[in-house]
């Protein structure tokens, strides 16, 4: 490092002074290592850089260059935390950002140390005679020697550009890391500007009504020969801003459960994309497609407003068999279109008439899954596919109903106007007047309601919901229609148009007031020392079940006369403000004079933690509340564990309570329809646990698929799965071969070897009723392999890729083929 810093110091000016120079990764594609230097000039060192060095691509060649040069302004400079390793730079001005990576959690610290002080330096510094904040780049004529050595075009925002940045997504399988709390003063006070920005918004918007039109289908596997402009109405007059096409059931194959993306949904984002672009004068880009097995979304935006498109995300939840698969799940995509955020959902819910619990749980679950209940920036939802809800009517009755045109009564009988009525379900929501005939089911290529032999009950099973989250007002419906010309599937295609106020910024107002509320902050914090009150020092849980999360909340009150910033911190020799088993939330913010904050603190025992906590179970911790330039308070958590038969590590034999779900599942389970493809009612789930953890007999009304879910949700909590980590690249590498599977099975711990076999020859009885539970070995084997072979937790790839998968599949397939039960000593011999 001292070469490399001589090196670095040949560039600079006499009159700079190197105060950090530290070498980092750039998060790009190339993920090349760079030398972050900041610098500061001698006469004036208030005036910073950031200078960005490139090390030679060549191993040979040991020099460097400036990659880029980047001046730190008042207000326009902040970092992020992204975990203890990983950090965001960002410049508001240019809306650039970099992402680097430390190889070291010292460095890391030093560095994020050094730039804080520099923010602080810059922000609170006072130009003489000068009360207007605004940049001034004469006063910084020693940053011109540094120019001549960058190119315009070689600056590092190239790299995430406006368009990179707006177009992020980032789906619901990517887990932060748990030192993502941690945030800089800087980034503390960005959070409190924003809020301040959305409580006043209206100050510096106005409200500009944009055309949406939705469309949901359950194509039944089936794809048109042809455009389907005639569904969406899409021509030159009635050319929509956005479209979005939610689908059902596109590809429903067993390897479709696998991948969850198949050529399937290629096939559909060609027809659509043909028919937004060829109908119109208009040009549309496609903001999203995503598939979730049968599930499919695709959004269009005209490419006006491509510009206007901030963090877009996704999120793809499955809640099908056993409440995991997305054989039933839903997809999101969320995105801020000017200053709106629009929140599109399209699902499939559990089937069925006597389903209505069910698909209230699904909504429910993928609700708070997708995040879309507790994101208070979203501003409209639109929830529409195939809800699945049905009428309670006869069959004979509904289609009197049907030739008599009695829309009226057909809904006054209809399962979601029930239930939404009753605040069940879609609390909230809004649907528009239905003066269609049901959509579903019909024969396949006429529009005859069902006359197979099932005879299904005609449904309005496909539906289009709002929600104005803010209660904003301005949403118009302009049609809610069915169309009866597309005739490939045994539904009928549904479309609906809304004209939505989206809030459009007023720059100069916008400018105005972010100015005026840095300058009150910064008043009010050079006032005095911060004083809060506390509601509660002591946080005493109840006893806290396995998976079953506790939430004891306090309130912060600002008692001072000036803005207090707080943050939860680690105690002296630790990394992290709370044990892993505590979530708070927030861990840091900024509490206005006179105002007070709600924090919530949640306890909750999973896999993870479960073994650990066997033999001490006390859930106690100390949580540190430090207040900027004030005393720290101390918060005391106290909570018991009640030790559970989940999470437990496999000992001696096969245990007792898995017994018993094989015993139970085998005498009054097996021959149940979907047996193990149905997801469970999740309080009888939890009951089953607690029934097992204190030996007590399962409950009479028990349904059969919630003991399915309790005994696959038993395998999975296993502190060590039953084919142990350390044999899990083995198993994949060896799934094709039946004979090195049977080889490595014998490797395995007594305890492990014999509840693998057990569980297997209880998958071959589940098997052999295959006519009356509809199992099939392929779905089976796709449903345990996933909770059979876990990879471990420093496993590189923690989201298996579908090579993975299959192979994992299919190694658990080779012994559900077996009928023979082998022992240890029979499968060495052999």
């Amino acid at each position: 490092m001292k070469r490399i810093k001589q090196q670095v110091e040949t560039y600079l000016n006499t009159t700079e002074e190197c105060k950090l120079l530290a070498e980092l990764i750039l998060q790009k594609e190339t993920k090349a290592k760079v030398l972050l230097c900041l610098v500061a000039n001698r006469r004036s060192p208030h005036e910073m850089a950031l200078i960005l060095f490139e090390k030679a691509k060549e191993e040979y060649d040991t020099a460097i260059r400036i990659m880029s040069f980047r001046l730190l302004k008042k207000d326009d400079f902040g970092l992020k935390i992204v975990s203890e390793l990983q950090f965001d730079l960002f410049f508001k001005e240019n809306t650039a950002l970099f992402s680097f990576e430390s190889t070291s959690v010292s460095t890391m610290w030093s560095v994020i140390n050094a730039l804080t002080n520099a923010v602080k330096v810059v922000n609170t510094h006072v130009a003489p005679n000068q009360e207007d904040t605004d940049f001034d780049f004469d006063t910084y004529t020693w940053a011109e020697f540094y120019t001549k050595y960058t190119e315009p075009d070689q600056n590092l925002e190239k790299e995430t550009s406006k368009a990179e940045q707006r177009m992020m997504i980032s789906d619901n399988d990517k887990k932060q890391d748990q030192t993502s709390d941690f945030r800089t003063s800087v980034a503390i006070k960005e959070d409190w500007i924003a809020k301040q920005l959305q409580n006043k918004e209206d100050q510096f918007t106005e409200k500009r009504p944009l055309t949406f039109v939705i469309g949901t289908w359950n194509v039944n596997s089936k794809i048109p020969n042809h455009l389907v402009s005639s569904w969406l109405r899409i021509n030159e007059d009635e050319a929509a801003d956005v479209y979005a096409v939610g689908l059902q059931e596109i590809d429903m194959t067993a390897g479709a459960l696998l991948t969850q993306e198949t050529k399937i949904s290629d096939q559909w984002t060609k027809i659509i994309t043909d028919t937004v672009n060829s109908c119109t004068s208009h040009k549309y880009v496609c903001l999203l497609s995503k598939q979730l097995v049968g599930i499919y979304l695709i959004v269009f935006i005209k490419e006006e407003h491509l510009e206007h498109v901030q963090d877009l995300k996704s999120h793809i939840e499955g809640v099908g068999i056993m409440g995991m698969l997305g054989n039933k799940g839903a997809i999101t995509c969320q995105f801020k279109l000017y200053s709106s955020t629009v929140c599109l959902v399209t699902s499939h819910l559990a089937a069925h008439t006597g389903g209505t619990s069910k698909r209230n749980q699904n909504f429910a679950d993928l609700s708070q899954r997708c995040h879309i209940d507790d994101d208070e920036s979203i501003d409209f939802i639109f929830w529409f596919g195939d809800l699945n809800y049905r009428l309670t009517l006869s069959d004979a009755d509904t289609r009197q109903a049907i030739c008599d045109n009695q829309i009226s009564h057909l809904l006054a009988h209809d399962q979601l106007v029930i239930e939404k009525k009753n605040n069940r379900v879609f609390v909230g929501y809004e649907e528009g007047t239905i003066t269609f005939m049901p959509s579903y089911k019909f024969d396949a290529g006429t529009n005859i309601y069902d006359t197979s032999e099932k005879k299904r009950t005609p449904s309005y099973t496909d539906r289009i919901l709002w929600k104005d989250v803010h209660k904003v007002g301005g949403i118009q419906q302009l049609y809610y229609s069915m169309h009866n010309t597309f005739m490939i599937s045994d539904h009928k295609p549904i479309v609906s148009c809304f004209k939505v106020p989206i809030k459009i910024i007023v720059q100069d107002k916008y400018k105005q007031l972010y100015r005026e509320l840095i300058k009150m902050l910064d008043k009010l914090e050079n006032d005095m020392l911060p004083e809060i009150q506390l509601s509660t020092q002591m946080l005493q849980f109840d006893t806290v079940e396995y998976n079953s999360p506790k939430v004891c909340e306090m309130t912060l009150e600002n008692t001072g006369q000036v803005v207090c910033e707080f943050i939860f911190v680690p105690k002296p020799g630790e990394d992290y403000p709370h044990k892993p088993w505590i979530k708070i939330e927030p861990i840091g913010g900024i509490i206005m004079p006179h105002e007070s904050m709600v924090i919530k603190v949640t306890l909750k025992v999973d896999s993870h933690m479960a073994h650990q906590l066997m033999d001490q179970p006390d859930l106690d911790d100390i949580l540190i509340l430090h207040l900027k330039q004030g005393r720290d308070h101390f918060i005391t958590v106290t909570g018991k564990y009640q030790v559970s038969v989940y999470g437990i590590a496999l000992d001696q034999q096969v245990p007792e309570c898995l017994w018993r779900l094989v015993d139970w599942l085998y005498r009054y389970g097996i021959k149940e329809a979907d047996l193990f493809q149905e997801a469970g009612i999740t309080e009888q789930v939890h009951q089953i646990r607690r029934q097992l953890d204190h030996h007590l007999p399962f409950d009479d009304n028990v349904s059969v698929h919630s003991v399915a879910e309790a005994f696959v949700g038993f395998l999975e909590s296993l502190y060590d799965p039953l084919i142990p980590h350390r044999y899990y690249r083995m198993s994949i590498e060896t799934s094709s071969n039946a004979g090195a599977c049977v080889h490595l099975i014998t490797k395995l711990p007594k305890a492990h070897f014999d509840t693998f076999h057990y569980v297997m020859a209880f998958l071959r009885e589940v098997l052999k009723h295959s006519n009356e539970n509809h199992s099939s070995i392929d779905t089976l084997a796709i449903i345990f392999s996933r909770v059979i072979l876990r990879p471990p937790l420093n496993y590189p790839q923690l989201q298996a890729n579908s090579n993975d998968l299959r192979a994992k599949a299919l190694f658990v397939k080779h012994f559900m083929t077996q009928s023979h039960h082998w022992t240890r000593e029979e499968l060495v011999q052999e």
